[in-house]
């Protein structure tokens, strides 16, 4: 109960804040009539320019104010600027501007937008390790994934998202998943679909001294699983999101794995099926998805695995919390911070459904470490300065706007993590777990078009262990 309560409150305690990367780029244009914050405005009009193929309603669903709303122009400046900010996050536009038009207190609204590429044949080169240091530190080839996987986004203009992913490598895997925000009139309802199979020759089996344990077969897969999933969506606020997901799987593993850990699965078997049923919530007020700078996200999903229907098949209930804030405090400082915890309502969880830290997230200065678990709590806190603010930059030679103009901005920061990780399992000398942990640090993050961020770090850990690591995506 003691370790529990220390997890409540180490998600309580992280105090946190950071300004709008958004509103560096494309605020409402200077070209604008200017509002007279104490008068009433009426919104005669809103028109949309630039989204040749997004459906106007997908646009008009994430603009706060109506045509025909009376507001003073106070909060009409706020709310159209929060609107503008919406537009950007639904990933659909690399730009979009705001023009006002004023007839005495009557105000004709036009939105400017600059639509994405939509269909991205990319192929995929990875390193599919916890992270790419631990990766540099013993370097296997044999860790590579490749292939290639194919998004459609936005194909009827609905703002819909079809993805077929093929990939071959360390992690084999074939799969597909739909995704439509709206099916209903009123537009609140949407849906999800995907399924997949993936193999692999080899898997962690284990951990001991907080690494992993390893056994590859060059001759058999040892681990295999079929999965799929459908989703239900809700979304009648903004910025408030509800989902209930339904999953199947069926996961077989080789018989040297169970030899190596007969509690790698439920049971004591070499196969495992099973649904689980989940409900999540999230509210997103974040300026930007990629590289948030102002605003919060709080997010909670409770996850029951094994519903009674199959035999042998996991049984537990999951449930992670997240809060994240971002706050401005200065012309260029800002702070950001979260705090997260996962509780496991069953502490005989199989080892492929443990949860953990160092898989590819977690403490930083622990990048080289695996902390198994069932219990996490993680706070996390960063103050930033802006070295160089968000820019435009327009590539030559590039005649299309989709490709042709960038946003680029630097980050200098210095930050701080602490966790905890409750083991009642037992792993062997895993002596990271059942104990605080802390790293802190400098860093310096590159930020750019279609959502990419470079992030390097220089951190401590509480073993005096220190190092420089690399990552791929925002810190918080």
């Amino acid at each position: 109960m003691i370790k529990k309560i220390l997890l409540f409150f180490i998600a309580l305690v992280t105090v946190l804040f950071a300004y709008s990367q958004a509103s560096e780029l494309d605020e409402i244009s200077a070209n604008s009539v200017s509002l007279d914050s104490a008068q009433q405005y009426i919104i005669k009009e809103i028109i949309l320019i630039g989204n040749k193929k997004t459906q106007d309603y997908i646009i008009y669903r994430e603009i706060t104010p109506k045509e025909g709303d009376t507001l003073l122009g106070k909060r009409l400046s706020e709310e159209l600027e929060q609107s503008r900010k919406n537009i950007l996050n639904t990933q659909l536009f690399h730009y979009a501007k705001i023009n006002l038009v004023a007839d005495g207190n009557s105000i004709i609204v036009y939105i400017l937008i600059t639509e994405r590429w939509y269909f991205f044949p990319v192929p995929i080169f990875e390193i599919d390790d916890n992270n790419i240091n631990t990766w540099l530190e013993d370097i296997d080839w044999n860790r590579l994934n490749y292939g290639a996987f194919f998004t459609a986004k936005n194909i009827g203009g609905r703002d819909e998202t079809m993805r077929l992913t093929f990939q071959l490598g360390y992690r084999e895997r074939i799969r597909l998943s739909y995704a439509i925000p709206y099916i209903n009139k009123s537009r609140t309802l949407g849906l999800s679909l995907a399924g997949s199979y993936l193999r692999r020759r080899e898997i962690p089996y284990n951990s001991l001294e907080n690494k992993r344990l390893e056994y590859r077969d060059e001759d058999e897969y040892v681990y295999q699983n079929s999965a799929a999933g459908i989703s239900l969506n809700y979304r009648k606020a903004i910025f408030n999101r509800h989902a209930i997901t339904l999953n199947y799987n069926n996961v077989k593993v080789s018989d040297i794995i169970f030899s190596l850990n007969p509690n790698y699965l439920t049971d004591q078997k070499t196969r495992n099926e099973y649904l689980s049923l989940s409900y999540s919530f999230l509210r997103d007020q974040r300026d930007s998805k990629n590289y948030p700078l102002k605003g919060h996200l709080l997010s909670a999903n409770v996850q029951k695995v094994g519903l009674g229907i199959f035999k042998h098949s996991p049984n537990f209930i999951n449930t992670t919390l997240q809060f994240r804030k971002y706050k401005k405090l200065g012309n260029r400082f800002s702070i950001a911070g979260s705090a997260s915890v996962v509780f496991s309502l069953n502490d005989d969880t199989p080892y492929f459904l443990e949860n953990g830290t160092g898989y590819r997230g977690g403490i930083r200065g622990y990048e080289y470490y695996v902390i198994d678990g069932q219990d996490i709590g993680i706070t996390k806190l960063q103050f930033r300065y802006n070295l160089l603010r968000p820019r435009i930059y327009k590539v030559p030679l590039v005649p299309t706007e989709k490709f042709n103009r960038m946003h680029f901005a630097i980050y200098s920061s210095i930050f701080t993590d602490f966790g905890y990780v409750n083991d009642d399992q037992g792993y062997s000398n895993n002596n990271l777990a059942n104990s605080l942990l802390f790293g802190t640090g400098v860093s310096l993050d590159f930020v750019t078009y279609y959502d990419m961020v470079l992030r390097t770090e220089y951190s401590f850990n509480k073993l005096g262990e220190s190092g420089l690591f690399i990552h791929f995506v925002a810190p918080i």
